[in-house]
């Protein structure tokens, strides 16, 4: 039986920017559409697990299983910061609604971060023979479903603030993570 204690920090940046530019000789109905989008989040998140394992013995094989429990986390903080922008852009699929031009930034520090791992399961076996050793593992981990990482809340980051656009802000920056199962085997022999 022990206990860990686990600390996790991460740093992402995303960039991307997209123009289309129309041929005014094609009789284009717009000048100019563009979107660009500069995000950065870094958060720091500290847990607890704990690890219960049992070992058995035999003449020639050695056995052994291990539990570790899903984390608990114990305190975590973290920041976004964003610089989004549409041009000329039209948000709804109705042609009659004129087109506009819309622009989010913000830094927001000091979120609660949480970072989650899952439960495991891993087994393991060697045998001792003349002159060589064989060994053999299998980890299985858990699914974790889609869970916040961060949430900036209603934090003004669409301009101009409105009652309207105030909520898109968790829906823009949420941080976000999630875990398939997983299954790791390792065999080897010295």
């Amino acid at each position: 039986l022990s206990q860990s204690f686990l600390y996790r920090s991460m740093e992402s940046r995303e960039s991307f920017a997209a123009y289309a530019i129309p041929d005014i000789n094609a009789n284009a109905l717009i000048d100019l559409v563009g979107a660009n989008l500069d995000y950065y989040a870094k958060y720091n998140a500290m847990s607890a697990f704990t690890k219960l394992g049992f070992t058995y013995k035999t003449n020639h094989w050695d056995l052994g299983i291990v539990l570790t429990t899903p984390t608990i986390g114990l305190f975590g903080s973290g920041e976004i910061l964003a610089d989004f922008a549409l041009s000329n852009y039209r948000l709804s699929q109705d042609i009659n609604v004129k087109r506009r031009s819309f622009i989010a930034n913000g830094h927001i520090e000091d979120l609660k971060a949480t970072y989650k791992y899952p439960l495991s399961i891993a087994i393991g076996a060697s045998r001792s023979f003349k002159n060589w050793r064989l060994y053999g593992s299998a980890s299985w981990y858990a699914s974790i479903g889609k869970y916040t990482v961060m949430d900036p809340g209603d934090a003004s980051f669409v301009q101009p603030s409105t009652p309207d656009n105030v909520f898109l802000t968790s829906d823009l920056l949420n941080v976000w993570s999630a875990n398939r199962n997983v299954i790791n085997a390792s065999a080897a022999a010295d």
